[in-house]
């Protein structure tokens, strides 16, 4: 791919990025109102989720034309779940009956939305094939504790915090016989070519996620499936004994505007700039805990206005906001010191724990 033809995508997908993140800022603004109901809470919700998903499909892309990262997103399982059983209901809904038991605190999962609702839509898939005639699929999600032990770092709000997600059916069941090898590649009770794939990617996705999945069964009375994944608890105002002074440095005018107002709303002083050479202007002039500086800005870029910051003796937190990171840019990164990345569109419930903890000992 050419220079400039890669130059111009580079710019679409950071102001394609740009828009996500401020959809989902807003919905995070909305979600803090009081006098939403249930519902609407939901519908904010799945927006989120659309967006994550929509951004994943996105990182792909651009992961065949540049050398990317693609990174995790907070998924809130209880739309994924619901909107799953929507459409399997109405294809089954002559013979299988389908019910979803969830708490209404359901903590969120970090995750790929795409690696989700894979495994979900397996395990679904796998429970209506196992029911002959008749029958039900019950889906039971709770919170609960993990005591797997967990290597990603920087793994916020609670260590422990864990989902379980149980798929019960009234199917056929599994002999005892070989229940032991349903998770193995190519394994399969049914004479289907290229079948036996499912629960084999179903036990890879758990794995990789750092979870766990458990099943019983007995033959003829049906299956359950049992899911559980590191998750995160809803995030909690931060107890400040003093106000913490943040400055945003992006270029979006709307971004930051409600970038600033999410955060002022638990308590934080917040001081804009638009530009790094506006960043570089504040420097020894104004103390400022945390720094969120913008990846791309025109003029002085976020890489650049940081090395700035550092070679004017300031150790304060720097948290990078970008669209993407390449490979090539990561030994810069730690060369900087730069405390994290938040890649765009923002997940809100990482980001505030993150700059709480960061800020907490200034």
């Amino acid at each position: 791919m050419s220079t400039k033809r890669s130059r111009k995508l580079s710019l679409l997908f950071h102001d394609i990025n740009n828009i996500f993140a401020r959809i989902v800022t807003s919905t995070e603004l909305l979600k803090q109102d009081e006098r939403l109901n249930l519902s609407s809470n939901t519908l904010l919700k799945s927006i989120e989720n659309s967006i994550h998903a929509a951004s994943e499909l996105l990182d792909e892309f651009k992961s065949q034309n540049e050398n990317t990262i693609s990174e995790p997103r907070l998924i809130n399982m209880d739309v994924l779940l619901s909107d799953l059983i929507a459409v399997y209901r109405e294809k089954f809904r002559d013979r299988i009956e389908f019910s979803l038991n969830m708490v209404d605190d359901l903590y969120q999962i970090k995750a790929n939305h795409g690696d989700l609702y894979r495994l979900f839509l397996n395990l679904i898939v796998n429970a209506s094939e196992a029911i002959k005639s008749q029958g039900a699929i019950t889906i039971r999600a709770v919170n609960t504790t993990n005591k797997l032990v967990r290597t990603e770092p920087n793994f916020f709000e609670g260590d422990q915090s864990a989902v379980c997600i149980e798929i019960t059916d009234t199917g056929e069941g599994i002999e005892p016989e070989i229940i032991d090898n349903i998770f193995e590649e190519n394994f399969s009770t049914k004479n289907k070519k290229n079948s036996g794939l499912g629960l084999a990617i179903v036990k890879n996705i758990v794995g990789s996620l750092n979870g766990s999945i458990d099943v019983s069964s007995v033959p003829n009375h049906g299956t359950k499936f049992s899911v559980t994944l590191p998750a995160i608890k809803p995030i909690q105002k931060p107890k400040l004994h003093d106000k913490k002074r943040i400055l945003i440095a992006e270029d979006d005018s709307i971004l930051r505007e409600l970038l600033r107002d999410l955060l002022a709303s638990y308590d934080y002083e917040i001081i804009e700039c638009s530009t790094g050479e506006e960043v570089i202007n504040l420097l020894g002039k104004i103390d400022i805990n945390l720094f969120i500086i913008d990846h791309q800005m025109p003029g002085i870029t976020g890489i650049n206005c940081i090395e700035e910051i550092r070679n004017s003796n300031i150790d304060k937190p720097i948290i990078l906001a970008t669209g993407a990171i390449s490979k090539s840019e990561e030994k810069t990164i730690e060369t900087l010191g730069i405390s994290d990345v938040f890649k765009k569109p923002y997940v809100f419930d990482i980001m505030l724990n993150r700059i709480n903890e960061l800020t907490q000992n200034l």
